[in-house]
């Protein structure tokens, strides 16, 4: 039995939703600017860890398309 992988339940554990942790990134004093330059940086670096970050926080398929289309060079 494979514990650990793809469809682990380390990936189906929610521990914050999107919520909670945009109220965390405003009450540090991150602007919706900064927020989604993160994003477009994080999908540079680590496309798959964005993608499992985004799913953790129970974000549906189609906005996590939007945000990760947000690193494409416009046309692209």
């Amino acid at each position: 039995m494979q514990l650990l992988g793809k469809d682990s339940l380390i990936r189906s554990v929610k521990v914050m939703n999107k919520v909670q942790w945009v109220g965390i990134l405003k009450a540090s004093g991150t602007d919706a600017l900064a927020m989604r330059q993160r994003h477009i940086e994080f999908e540079l670096d680590l496309p798959q860890a964005h993608t499992d970050f985004l799913e953790s926080l129970g974000i549906s398929t189609h906005e996590i398309q939007e945000i990760k289309a947000w690193a494409k060079p416009p046309g692209g």
